[in-house]
């Protein structure tokens, strides 16, 4: 029964006057809830729409669900693969701090090397210029060893022909 006549109704038809009527559960293996004998037209048409609406409801839920739990599963998938990314990166940046490390140390130690080079090179500039003049020094002493007298021909040198004395 309906209080208020004006009150648009989803269940009742535009046209037709409210009427009462009673659901009753049966419990049979058919597993129908009302009857159809106590039910109008209108009643039947709209219960059957309803029917249909919740089945394809129902329907939709269900691919909803499905599809949610897909997603799930790929978000899932997304958030391991982040976390196998985050570690490797973790790791290339241990890899990077160590690389940096021996490049800054093969850095010192090639300036280190380049400044012993330097002071070698020095030491072998002023080796080289003593060596030249070692070398003319000995060319000036053998030519004047050659100019010298033979040992046994001391003429003219102050010497006379007197032979050692006897030991």
């Amino acid at each position: 029964y309906m209080e208020n006549d004006e009150e648009n109704h989803a269940l009742v038809a535009d046209e037709e006057a409210p009427t009462e009527f009673a659901l009753m559960a049966k419990t049979s293996a058919e597993s129908e809830v009302f009857d159809n004998s106590l039910c109008s037209k209108a009643c039947k048409k709209n219960t059957d729409s309803l029917n249909s609406k919740i089945t394809e409801l129902t329907d939709k839920l269900s691919d909803s669900k499905n599809m949610i739990y897909h997603y799930r599963l790929g978000l899932s998938q997304v958030e391991a693969r982040l976390v196998e990314h985050r570690n490797q990166k973790v790791k290339y940046y241990e890899k990077i701090k160590v690389l940096e490390f021996k490049v800054e140390s093969r850095a010192n130690c090639i300036k280190s090397l380049t400044k012993e080079l330097e002071l070698i090179k020095k030491e072998k500039e002023g080796l080289d210029s003593k060596l030249a003049g070692f070398q003319i020094a000995s060319k000036d002493l053998d030519s004047l060893l050659e100019s010298q007298r033979l040992d046994k021909n001391k003429e003219g040198l102050g010497y006379n022909a007197v032979p050692p004395p006897p030991a």
